[in-house]
């Protein structure tokens, strides 16, 4: 199962090391990605999210106020 960051420029985010590390210490059975999308794409990301086995995912600042409508 997937999790990650939904935002945009953000490979330089240290999400994915922390939340790994966390992961394998519990032994849980999840991937933590970086979501890159430019916002023309968000609505697809949430269409295919269980076709994409992604089970959550945190959003920074420049979506934050976009993906409101979908919650």
């Amino acid at each position: 199962m997937r999790t990650g960051l939904l935002g945009r420029h953000i490979k330089y985010s240290k999400s994915p090391e922390i939340h790994t590390k966390s992961y394998e210490r519990l032994r849980l059975p999840l991937t933590y990605e970086l979501f890159d999308l430019p916002r023309e794409d968000i609505h697809h990301f949430i269409d295919t999210l269980s076709k994409e086995n992604i089970v959550g995912f945190n959003v920074t600042i420049p979506y934050k106020e976009t993906i409101k409508e979908y919650i």
